[in-house]
Protein backbone atom coordinates (compact mmCIF):
# COMPACT_ATOMS: atom_id res chain seq x y z
CA UNK A 1 0.00 0.00 0.00
CA UNK A 2 1.09 3.26 -0.81
CA UNK A 3 2.15 5.81 2.14
CA UNK A 4 1.05 9.38 1.13
CA UNK A 5 2.63 10.98 3.63
CA UNK A 6 6.19 9.58 2.63
CA UNK A 7 5.50 10.57 -1.02
CA UNK A 8 4.60 14.25 0.24
CA UNK A 9 7.66 14.40 1.93
CA UNK A 10 10.19 12.82 -0.45
CA UNK A 11 8.16 15.26 -3.46
CA UNK A 12 8.82 17.86 -0.64
CA UNK A 13 12.59 16.96 -0.05
CA UNK A 14 13.55 17.10 -4.25
CA UNK A 15 11.87 20.47 -4.85
CA UNK A 16 14.13 21.95 -1.77
CA UNK A 17 16.73 20.32 -3.54
CA UNK A 18 15.92 21.45 -6.86
CA UNK A 19 15.15 24.75 -5.56
CA UNK A 20 18.64 25.46 -4.44
CA UNK A 21 20.18 23.93 -7.31
CA UNK A 22 18.31 26.24 -9.67
CA UNK A 23 19.56 29.21 -7.27
CA UNK A 24 22.76 28.48 -7.34
CA UNK A 25 23.01 28.28 -10.63
CA UNK A 26 20.92 31.58 -11.36
CA UNK A 27 23.66 33.20 -8.75
CA UNK A 28 26.59 32.03 -10.80
CA UNK A 29 25.11 33.35 -13.80
CA UNK A 30 24.95 36.80 -12.21
CA UNK A 31 28.18 36.23 -11.06
CA UNK A 32 29.98 35.41 -14.58
CA UNK A 33 27.45 38.37 -16.11
CA UNK A 34 29.60 40.90 -13.48
CA UNK A 35 32.85 39.13 -14.51
CA UNK A 36 32.48 39.65 -18.06
CA UNK A 37 31.38 43.31 -17.01
CA UNK A 38 34.30 43.71 -15.82
CA UNK A 39 36.66 42.38 -18.22
CA UNK A 40 34.89 44.38 -20.83
CA UNK A 41 35.90 47.79 -18.91
CA UNK A 42 39.48 46.60 -18.45
CA UNK A 43 39.46 46.27 -22.54
CA UNK A 44 38.15 49.67 -23.02
CA UNK A 45 40.16 51.23 -20.40
CA UNK A 46 43.11 49.58 -21.90
CA UNK A 47 42.51 50.98 -25.07
CA UNK A 48 41.77 54.05 -23.98
CA UNK A 49 44.87 54.46 -22.10
CA UNK A 50 46.69 53.13 -25.51
CA UNK A 51 45.17 55.50 -27.28
CA UNK A 52 45.80 58.32 -25.16
CA UNK A 53 49.73 56.97 -24.93
CA UNK A 54 50.05 57.38 -28.23
CA UNK A 55 48.33 60.16 -29.03
CA UNK A 56 50.77 62.11 -26.26
CA UNK A 57 53.60 60.57 -27.87
CA UNK A 58 52.61 62.11 -31.17
CA UNK A 59 52.02 65.37 -30.01
CA UNK A 60 54.93 65.51 -27.67
CA UNK A 61 52.64 65.92 -24.37
CA UNK A 62 53.57 64.45 -21.18
CA UNK A 63 50.69 62.21 -19.77
CA UNK A 64 50.72 61.78 -16.06
CA UNK A 65 47.57 61.89 -13.92
CA UNK A 66 44.99 59.90 -16.01
CA UNK A 67 47.21 57.23 -17.08
CA UNK A 68 47.50 56.64 -13.66
CA UNK A 69 44.10 56.64 -12.90
CA UNK A 70 43.11 54.70 -15.82
CA UNK A 71 45.88 51.54 -14.41
CA UNK A 72 44.47 52.10 -10.91
CA UNK A 73 40.72 51.57 -12.40
CA UNK A 74 41.96 48.44 -14.23
CA UNK A 75 44.06 46.73 -11.05
CA UNK A 76 40.59 46.87 -9.14
CA UNK A 77 38.66 45.73 -11.34
CA UNK A 78 41.10 42.88 -12.16
CA UNK A 79 40.88 42.23 -7.75
CA UNK A 80 36.97 42.47 -8.16
CA UNK A 81 36.98 39.92 -11.28
CA UNK A 82 39.15 37.17 -8.57
CA UNK A 83 37.39 37.60 -6.18
CA UNK A 84 33.99 36.82 -8.25
CA UNK A 85 35.52 33.75 -9.52
CA UNK A 86 36.26 32.93 -6.04
CA UNK A 87 32.67 32.87 -5.79
CA UNK A 88 31.58 30.87 -8.33
CA UNK A 89 34.15 28.45 -7.17
CA UNK A 90 32.69 28.09 -3.79
CA UNK A 91 29.47 27.86 -5.59
CA UNK A 92 30.13 25.06 -7.45
CA UNK A 93 31.49 23.55 -4.65
CA UNK A 94 35.21 23.42 -5.62
CA UNK A 95 38.27 26.08 -4.67
CA UNK A 96 41.31 26.66 -6.29
CA UNK A 97 44.50 25.52 -4.75
CA UNK A 98 46.79 29.05 -3.80
CA UNK A 99 50.02 26.96 -4.95
CA UNK A 100 49.36 24.75 -7.79
CA UNK A 101 46.41 26.68 -8.71
CA UNK A 102 44.17 23.20 -9.81
CA UNK A 103 40.75 23.07 -8.50
CA UNK A 104 39.50 20.82 -5.49
CA UNK A 105 36.50 19.91 -3.56
CA UNK A 106 35.74 23.16 -1.00
CA UNK A 107 35.65 20.87 2.12
CA UNK A 108 39.38 19.73 1.69
CA UNK A 109 42.03 20.97 3.96
CA UNK A 110 44.85 19.79 2.11
CA UNK A 111 45.33 19.91 -1.65
CA UNK A 112 45.29 16.46 -2.76
CA UNK A 113 48.22 17.61 -5.57
CA UNK A 114 51.04 19.39 -3.79
CA UNK A 115 49.90 18.72 0.06
CA UNK A 116 49.44 22.65 0.59
CA UNK A 117 47.17 23.67 3.34
CA UNK A 118 44.31 25.34 1.87
CA UNK A 119 43.20 28.78 3.65
CA UNK A 120 40.07 28.03 5.48
CA UNK A 121 36.34 29.15 3.87
CA UNK A 122 35.01 32.27 4.36
CA UNK A 123 31.90 31.96 7.24
CA UNK A 124 29.58 34.10 5.49
CA UNK A 125 29.46 33.51 2.14
CA UNK A 126 26.41 34.92 1.31
CA UNK A 127 27.13 38.40 2.69
CA UNK A 128 30.51 38.68 1.45
CA UNK A 129 29.43 37.37 -1.79
CA UNK A 130 26.90 40.93 -2.59
CA UNK A 131 29.31 42.93 -0.88
CA UNK A 132 32.40 41.93 -3.55
CA UNK A 133 29.67 42.21 -6.26
CA UNK A 134 28.53 45.85 -4.90
CA UNK A 135 31.69 46.73 -4.51
CA UNK A 136 32.90 45.52 -8.08
CA UNK A 137 29.83 47.10 -9.81
CA UNK A 138 30.39 50.94 -7.98
CA UNK A 139 34.25 50.50 -8.67
CA UNK A 140 33.57 50.21 -12.56
CA UNK A 141 31.14 52.78 -13.01
CA UNK A 142 33.30 55.27 -11.55
CA UNK A 143 36.47 53.65 -13.33
CA UNK A 144 34.05 54.30 -16.88
CA UNK A 145 33.58 58.02 -16.21
CA UNK A 146 37.45 58.03 -15.77
CA UNK A 147 37.70 56.51 -19.15
CA UNK A 148 35.08 58.79 -20.60
CA UNK A 149 36.47 61.71 -19.09
CA UNK A 150 40.14 60.87 -19.95
CA UNK A 151 38.83 60.23 -23.53
CA UNK A 152 37.43 63.90 -23.87
CA UNK A 153 40.25 65.37 -22.63
CA UNK A 154 42.32 62.92 -25.04
CA UNK A 155 39.79 64.34 -27.92
CA UNK A 156 40.17 67.91 -26.78
CA UNK A 157 44.12 68.36 -26.95
CA UNK A 158 43.58 66.51 -30.37
CA UNK A 159 41.86 69.24 -31.76
CA UNK A 160 43.31 72.08 -29.99
CA UNK A 161 46.80 70.50 -31.60
CA UNK A 162 44.69 70.47 -35.19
Amino acid sequence: MINFDDLGKKLGETVDNVSTIAGKSIEIQKLKNQVRNLERGNALDIQSLGRMMYQGFLDGAKLEDKPQEICEGIKSREEGIEELLQKISLLKGIRVCPNCQKQVAKDMVYCPYCATELPPLPEEEEAVEEEVVEEAVAASEAEEEVVEEATEEAVQAKEESE
